[in-house]
């Protein structure tokens, strides 16, 4: 752990993400500066902006020169939410006219140079666009106009907002500039919070979401919803600034430029070279610095830990044998191998990162790392950590498949390899069982297990049937092996599956003990639903087996006479 923590650090690196955005609308050549969520930018981007593209000229002058231009766009709202803006504009009456009033949700901002890249002059009824940075003036829809009394010959005249009078610049058609898109596709007018969180709750409800990787679509207000005012005086006012267009001169790198630009802001831009429009977002990862560094450690480590976890299970062979006589399953075997190595990896994780850092300040305070400062990150902390469970719980994955086989009864692989055509068409299966005997148990388990058979004897109901049941004992040297043998019917009996079984408790002088074995041999039935069907009676055996072991003394002792009464020993 402290080896690895030595050879490896995480190191912060900011990837770029490039997509065409399937909205986008190539209306100019440049970048468009937004959040995704159209929450405010800050002022100090749109000064960088200004600062990084361009020269203050006349906008003419600047497109005849092939000068970059800058476009910024501002919303106000009369509460910080937009969701219950409300802004009063009032006429300026004629003669004894009573002045009206009308309500707008927000007010839209524009810089002079915004005709460029938009073309918003088109919507022009009437009046002219703004011509300079500093100008005052209102510029307002057909529609609101006229609700104020106002006409294309009005021209000039005053209205009145938040106490001052601003001279009606223009007049423009709202079909027209509804119309009227920038780079992502949207109206240039203000986003209508509320219908937007309706929709979206709408789009929850019916399990509908935009793609994660592209803008959000948003619906906007209209223009007969809003008034138009020069940039700067919005500022003035309490506008913030929402999207910066920049129409890119020839001497700009486009792509270049808007990778730069999400690199250092960390936000989403668009840009557009004359056909398709790109969404560049900014992506903060980290990458392991030195990593080939570890690859010795680990690969060693991992030899060190997969040859102790072999050795472990060669050296816990008759370990393995009991947990396999007392009902474990060789997947139970494996599992608890699995889990070892487990526990070996969150303790020699834990156990290690504090010793490395143990080792690390003892070192530090003796003098011996003098002009060196170990400072591990937590992100590397982690990635060391996992990778050191990770390579541990790796080494243990081989021995755990040789806990596994050495679980399995009799298995022996090279002679199954060997003979495995020959085992396909046997009819017969003969197997030592994972269940052991005390000596003085071995009758007292089988009067036990022909008592549960000659429950079954004769009967159609259920996984079993068993019929010719008879006991008898046969002599093994010193030993006396009682034996119960049956024929088995197994469901669904209408298939006619049986086979002639044999269970005896036999002394197995390799390890010690008396042990369950078992003869099976095909009696009627297809031979592959009787290999299908084995399992149910191996299964029951097995249940029946487990339950032995928990009965009481005095239930031992009972079977114990039965068992001597039933074998006449």
């Amino acid at each position: 752990m402290f080896i690895l923590l030595s050879f490896t650090s995480l190191v912060p690196v900011v990837s770029i993400s490039r997509l065409t955005h399937p909205r986008g609308e190539p209306v100019y050549e440049g970048l468009l500066a937004r959040d995704k969520s159209w929450n405010p930018l800050p002022d100090a981007l749109y000064e960088s902006l200004k600062r990084s593209f361009v020269t203050q000229t006349n906008p003419t002058n600047a497109a005849s020169d092939n000068k970059s231009l800058i476009a910024a766009r501002g919303w106000f709202f009369s509460d910080w939410s937009g969701r219950l803006s409300q802004i009063d504009l009032t006429g300026v009456s004629k003669s004894n006219e009573l002045p009206k009033a009308v309500p707008v949700s927000s007010l839209l901002c524009f810089e002079h140079t915004e005709p460029e890249f938009t073309g918003v002059t088109n919507a022009l009824l009437a009046g002219r666009w703004f011509s300079s940075p500093n100008e005052r003036g209102i510029i307002l829809s057909e529609h609101i106009a006229n609700q104020l009394g106002y006409d294309t010959n009005d021209i000039g005249r005053s209205i009145l907002l938040f106490g001052e009078n601003l001279p009606l610049t223009g007049i423009l058609d709202t079909d027209t500039f509804d119309e009227l898109t920038d780079l992502d596709g949207e109206p240039l007018t203000p986003v209508n919070f509320v219908m937007q969180q309706q929709r979206m709750a709408q789009m929850t409800v019916n399990d509908e979401f935009e793609q994660a990787d592209t803008l959000q679509e948003y619906i906007h207000y209209s223009v007969d919803k809003t008034a138009i005012l020069p940039f700067s005086y919005g500022k003035q006012i309490g506008a913030a600034t929402r999207s910066v267009a920049v129409k890119a001169g020839n001497e700009i790198d486009v792509a270049s430029e808007a990778e730069g630009y999400a690199r250092r802001s960390n936000l989403t831009i668009l840009a557009c070279t004359g056909e398709n429009v790109i969404l560049y977002a900014a992506l903060n990862t980290s990458q392991v610095s030195a990593a080939w560094q570890i690859i010795i450690p680990v690969v060693l480590a991992f030899i060190m830990i997969l040859g102790t976890m072999l050795g472990s299970v060669y050296e816990r062979r008759n370990e393995i044998f009991i947990y396999n006589s007392v009902g474990l399953s060789p997947t139970n075997v494996s599992s608890l191998f699995i889990a070892e190595s487990a526990v070996y990896a969150i303790v020699g994780a834990g156990v290690g990162y504090l010793l490395g850092q143990g080792v690390a300040k003892g070192l530090q305070a003796s003098g011996l790392l003098a002009g060196l400062t170990l400072n591990y990150t937590a992100g590397t902390a982690i990635f060391v950590t996992i990778t050191t469970m990770g390579m541990v719980l790796a080494s243990a994955i081989y021995p755990a498949h040789q806990a596994f086989r050495a679980a399995i009864p009799d298995d022996d692989s090279e002679k199954e390899k060997d003979k495995q055509d020959a085992e396909d068409s046997l009819d017969s299966v003969e197997m030592y069982l994972p269940f052991v005997a005390t000596k003085g148990h071995v009758f007292a388990i089988q009067a036990y297990l022909g008592e549960y058979l000659e429950s079954i004897q004769g009967v159609t109901v259920g996984q079993l049937a068993v019929d010719n049941l008879c006991e008898r004992v046969e002599r093994d040297g010193e030993h006396i092996v009682p034996i119960l043998e049956f024929r088995v019917w197994m469901s669904p009996f209408d298939l006619g599956v049986s086979h002639d079984a044999q269970l005896k408790i036999v002394y197995r002088k390799d390890h010690g003990v008396y042990q369950y074995h078992l003869s099976a041999h095909h009696f009627s039935g297809d031979r592959q639903n009787w290999r299908r069907l084995m399992p149910r009676f191996l299964k029951a055996m097995r249940q029946q087996l487990l339950m032995w072991r928990i009965l009481s003394e005095e239930d031992h002792a009972r079977y114990a006479e039965k068992g001597k009464e039933m074998f006449k020993v």
